[in-house]
């Protein structure tokens, strides 16, 4: 429940309208999010739908450990000016390994500052006291939301705000989805419905464009704790 009204919190949207006046400056070549898992997928997934519909700013993920892909990260952004990107560090809990790692590699090749790093994670976590504490900009991410349900909050309207996606269309289009929750032709809910009444989830859902793979692996995503429902 506190997922599906995510995209109705009002005072959230102002914080994020106000964040984007305060980097308002900033002519923006490329965005890079370090997270993983549900503090990514979702946010990949928009923008992979968004970006062929119209011009965005260039977004890289730092996901998993992997040499080659923060080589290629190193090697693309080690020239750019502080003020030509933002990153954004996300973890809910403040101490995923893998992001923080990721994190310290890039630090120490790229300009990562607090007047281009924003933090994304639990209003109580370490991570948010130790980045407080060097002047970065901190956003929270709701107690009651796990990362993999966590997109329409700052997790991923901050990034895809400053990528050039219209959120409040995003979240208006996301309202209109909730109002209609109990329509008979919901077949988003009828869907989840049968998977869930079934017992067994079976992801096959076939996507006709290469521009929903994305979206089909956040699937899988949302759907992989079903048994937790319970």
């Amino acid at each position: 429940e506190s997922f599906v009204y995510l995209p109705f919190d009002e005072e959230k949207l102002v914080d994020l309208i106000d964040l984007k006046k305060k980097f308002n400056g900033k002519k923006l070549s490329r965005i890079l999010v370090i997270g993983i898992g549900g503090s990514t997928q979702g946010t990949r997934a928009i923008y992979e739908l968004m970006r062929f519909q119209k011009e965005l700013v260039v977004m890289d993920f730092v996901e998993q450990i992997e040499t080659e892909h923060l080589e290629k990260i190193i090697k693309e952004y080690e020239n750019l000016h502080f003020k030509e990107f933002l990153c954004f560090l996300i973890s809910k809990s403040g101490g995923t390994t893998e992001t923080l790692y990721n994190y310290e590699i890039l630090s120490q090749k790229i300009d990562l500052t607090s007047a281009n790093t924003i933090v994304v994670t639990d209003e109580e976590s370490h991570l948010k006291d130790t980045f407080q504490a060097k002047k970065h900009t901190t956003l929270p991410i709701p107690k009651k939301i796990s990362g993999r349900f966590s997109v329409f909050s700052n997790v991923g309207l901050a990034p895809l705000m400053f990528a050039g996606v219209n959120i409040v269309k995003l979240l208006e289009g996301c309202m209109s989805a909730v109002n209609m929750i109990n329509d008979d032709e919901n077949y988003a809910i009828l869907s989840a419905s049968s998977k869930f009444l079934s017992q067994t989830i079976v992801n096959e859902n076939l996507y006709p464009s290469r521009h929903f793979g994305e979206l089909g692996k956040w699937e899988k995503q949302l759907f992989k704790s079903y048994r937790d429902w319970e």
